[in-house]
């Protein structure tokens, strides 16, 4: 989402995510619980690391005008549909005639 796009850019910057509760968007302002399942999400899939003794940056201003111009609300969006592909040997489990991505079928 263009939001958590933006929100990811202040995170990752240093900002502390206390610092944008409130922020203005698009679609109205953030408030933490969205902000903390967001940020939840993004130390669940090993996105984002806890800083305890990092220096806090505030947030630039035209990063609240691009939060200000969000129209969409945080979201994550996992695209793992290629997957199971990937972890396939393409050389061993693979069909003989096919090739890849052709994977073997377990008999």
């Amino acid at each position: 989402s263009d939001s958590g796009s933006r929100l990811w850019d202040a995170l990752s910057s240093g900002v502390p995510a206390s610092e944008l509760v409130g922020a203005a968007t698009g679609i109205g302002a953030l408030d933490a619980a969205a902000i903390d399942g967001f940020v939840s999400q993004l130390l669940e899939f090993g996105l984002l690391a806890a800083v305890t003794d990092g220096v806090a940056r505030p947030a630039p201003s035209e990063l609240l005008a691009q939060l200000a111009a969000a129209r969409e609300p945080l979201k994550v969006d996992i695209h793992d549909d290629l997957a199971d592909l990937i972890v396939v040997d393409p050389i061993h489990e693979v069909e003989e005639p096919l090739g890849w991505p052709a994977v073997k079928q377990a008999n």
